[in-house]
């Protein structure tokens, strides 16, 4: 079972530059991680999580609770 974790919390990981999940999943999309970027980009896509996906397709404040799902993460 892949762990989660809300968009707030995977918010506060990217303002600290802590470590991130390498793959995600949120809506049905998977999403990797750029870490030149510290940002989540779709595959074969120049369409990044935070500075694309969620300004226009969301209200961003009511998904700050919505969870995503952990695919792979960093030293596990």
């Amino acid at each position: 079972m892949n762990k989660e974790i809300k968009i707030i919390d995977l918010l506060n990981k990217k303002a600290n530059r802590e470590e991130m999940p390498n793959k995600i999943k949120y809506e049905n999309i998977e999403w990797y991680y750029d870490i030149e970027e510290n940002e989540y980009i779709k595959e074969n896509e120049d369409y990044w999580l935070f500075q694309d996906y969620f300004p226009n397709n969301l209200n961003f404040m009511d998904c700050l609770n919505d969870l995503v799902e952990i695919l792979d993460n960093k030293g596990e």
